[in-house]
C-alpha cells in the first residue's frame, strides 16, 4: 500500500514537468479539456507519458501537435521502429508524403516483418494517388497477417481507385468484419459505393466521417444534428457549414436552397473565396465566411452529408440546381470579349492547389498540357496564379491570354461566361464552370475522385460536363490527343 502510494506520488510529482514539456515541445493549450485529460490518463516515466499523450493526441486530430512530440521523443531514441511508424502515421496526416514515406521505411528497415510500417507505405502511396504501388506493400503486410484491418482496408481503397470495384468489396468486407466501426474504412467503402452509384448506402457509410469529431458552437441551446428532412419544422433555423476544398462547397451549396422547400431559415458558412460570389446565387440563403455562423440556430449540417438529406441518386440528381452567374459588374470588367470573333475562345486550367493530397495525380505541367492547345482557339487562363515552374513555358507559348494578377471567384465567373468551353484539370474550376451550365471538359486521373464515378464519359452532376479519362494511371498523352480531336470536331 505505502509503495503504491509513493508510486502515485511520483506520478504527481512529475505532472509539472511533463505539462511544461508539453507546452515548450508541442505548443499545447493545457487548458483545453481533452488535452488535460491525455495528461492526466499517462503513467510511467516521462518518454512513456509523452507517447500516451501523443497517442490520444492522434485520435483527436491534433496531427500537428503530436508530430512534435513525436519528433522529440525520437532525438533520444532514434532507432526504434514503433516511434518511426507512429511518426509516419502523423506525417501523413499532416500531408508531408516524403517525409512520412521516409520514416516509415526507416521502420521497416528495423523491423522487416513490421506489418503497421507495409501498411503506412501503402497509405502514403495512396494518398499521393499511385494505388498500383500501394497495392504491393498491402499485399506484403496481408502476408505476414492476413487478418490486418489496415491493410485490408488500404487495398480496399488502393483496388477502387484502380477501378476493381468488385475485388475491393471483398476487402472492405473482411476489414469490416474485424473493425465495423473503424472510421476510414466506412468513409472509403462509403465513398466506393458511391464511385459504383449506389449512392443510398454510400452516403449512409460516407456519414462516419463525423462519429469521432463534433462540431462546437457557442449558442445559448445546443443545436441539434439534422438527421432527416422530417425534423426540419416551418421556421426553423439551420445552419450549414463546409468541411471539405473549394470544389466540394461548389458542387454541394448549391443543393441548400432546397431545405427552405420545408419551411427552414438557412445559412451557410464557406470559404472566404466563395462568399461574395455564393450570396449572389443562393436566394433564400444568408451566407457567412468561414468559421462564422448565426447567433442562433436550431439545427444544422456539414454541406457534404446534403446529399444523404435529400436523397440525392442517380433519378433525382437529373433534377438540376439553377445555374450559378457572375455578378453583372464583375462580368462588364470583360467587356472586349463580349464582341463578336472568328476564332472560338476556350478556357484552361491545368493545375490545382499544391496543398491538394493527390495534386501530383491531378496537376499538369504547362509544357505537358499545351500539347493539345491549337493555333486556330483564342486560348485564356482561368486558374487564379501560374506556378513558377510553369512561367517559362507559358512564356514560350506565347498565345495564352492572362486577366489581371490574382483573380477572384468572381472575376473568375465573370471570365468563365465569356468562353465558349473550359478544359480543365480536376480543381475547383472544374466545378465552377460546371455549376455555371458553361460546356467543361474535365480531364480526369485514371484513380479519379468518387463523384466522377466509374467509366462515365458525363457527369450525373452536371449535365454540361465531358470527362477525359487517363487511359492508364499517369499517361496523359492519349487525353490530350482525344481533346485536339474534339475541339477540332466542335469549333471545326
Amino acid at each position: 500500500m505505502e509503495h503504491d502510494v509513493a508510486m502515485q506520488d511520483e506520478v504527481l510529482d512529475s505532472s509539472p514537468t511533463i505539462e511544461a514539456r508539453l507546452t515548450d515541445i508541442a505548443g499545447l493549450d493545457l487548458r483545453e479539456e481533452a488535452v488535460a485529460e491525455a495528461i492526466r490518463a499517462s503513467q510511467g516515466s516521462e518518454a512513456d507519458r509523452l507517447r500516451q499523450v501523443a497517442e490520444r493526441l492522434f485520435n483527436l486530430g491534433k496531427y500537428a501537435e503530436t508530430e512534435r512530440i513525436y519528433r522529440h521523443l525520437l532525438r533520444g531514441q532514434p532507432d526504434d521502429p514503433f516511434l518511426l511508424n507512429s511518426h509516419a502515421a502523423c506525417l501523413v496526416s499532416c500531408s508531408r508524403y516524403d517525409e512520412a514515406l521516409e520514416a516509415a521505411r526507416c521502420a521497416l528497415a528495423l523491423k522487416p516483418d513490421f506489418v503497421e510500417a507495409y501498411s503506412n507505405i501503402g497509405q502514403v502511396l495512396l494518398s499521393i494517388g499511385r494505388p498500383d504501388t500501394a497495392i504491393g506493400c498491402f499485399a506484403a503486410a496481408l502476408r505476414i497477417n492476413a487478418k490486418h484491418a489496415d491493410a485490408l482496408s488500404g487495398m480496399a481503397m488502393a483496388l477502387s481507385d484502380l477501378g476493381l470495384i468488385e475485388d475491393s468489396s471483398s476487402y472492405f468486407h473482411k476489414a469490416l468484419a474485424i473493425r465495423p466501426d473503424h472510421v476510414p474504412t466506412r468513409i472509403g467503402y462509403g465513398m466506393k459505393l458511391l464511385r459504383a452509384e449506389q449512392f443510398a448506402e454510400g452516403w449512409e457509410e460516407f456519414e462516419a466521417r463525423h462519429t469521432q469529431v463534433k462540431p462546437k458552437f457557442n449558442q445559448p441551446v445546443p443545436p441539434r444534428r439534422v438527421g432527416s428532412l422530417a425534423e426540419i419544422k416551418p421556421g426553423d433555423r439551420i445552419f450549414l457549414y463546409h468541411e471539405q476544398d473549394l470544389g466540394d462547397t461548389l458542387q454541394m451549396v448549391r443543393y441548400a436552397p432546397r431545405l427552405a422547400a420545408a419551411g427552414a431559415e438557412i445559412s451557410v458558412s464557406v470559404q472566404a473565396p466563395l462568399v461574395e460570389l455564393l450570396r449572389q446565387n443562393l436566394p433564400g440563403v444568408e451566407v457567412y465566411g468561414p468559421r462564422a455562423c448565426p447567433l442562433e440556430f436550431e439545427g444544422y449540417l456539414p454541406l457534404s452529408s446534403l446529399p444523404r438529406l435529400l436523397g440525392l441518386d442517380a433519378r433525382s440528381l437529373l433534377d438540376r440546381p439553377p445555374e450559378m452567374r457572375a455578378p453583372e459588374a464583375n462580368v462588364r470588367r470583360f467587356d472586349n470579349l463580349r464582341t463578336k470573333r472568328a476564332r472560338p475562345r476556350i478556357g484552361v486550367a491545368w493545375s490545382g492547389s499544391p496543398t491538394y493530397p493527390k495534386d501530383k495525380g491531378r496537376s499538369i505541367a504547362f509544357a505537358e498540357f499545351q500539347s493539345f492547345m491549337t493555333d486556330n482557339v483564342e486560348w485564356h487562363f482561368v486558374q487564379n496564379e501560374i506556378r513558377e515552374s510553369d512561367r517559362e513555358a507559358v512564356t514560350q507559348f506565347g498565345r495564352l491570354n492572362t486577366h489581371f494578377d490574382g483573380l477572384d471567384f468572381c472575376d473568375t465567373a465573370a471570365l468563365i461566361s465569356c468562353l465558349d468551353l473550359i478544359v480543365t484539370v480536376d480543381t475547383s474550376i472544374a466545378h465552377l464552370a460546371a455549376a455555371m451550365g458553361k460546356p467543361t471538359w474535365i480531364l480526369l486521373a485514371f484513380a479519379a475522385d468518387w463523384r466522377w464515378g466509374i467509366l462515365r464519359e458525363d457527369s450525373l452532376w452536371y449535365p454540361c460536363v465531358r470527362l477525359f479519362r487517363q487511359p492508364y494511371l499517369g499517361n496523359w498523352r492519349p487525353v490530350f490527343e482525344w481533346l485536339r480531336a474534339g475541339i477540332e470536331r466542335r469549333f471545326g
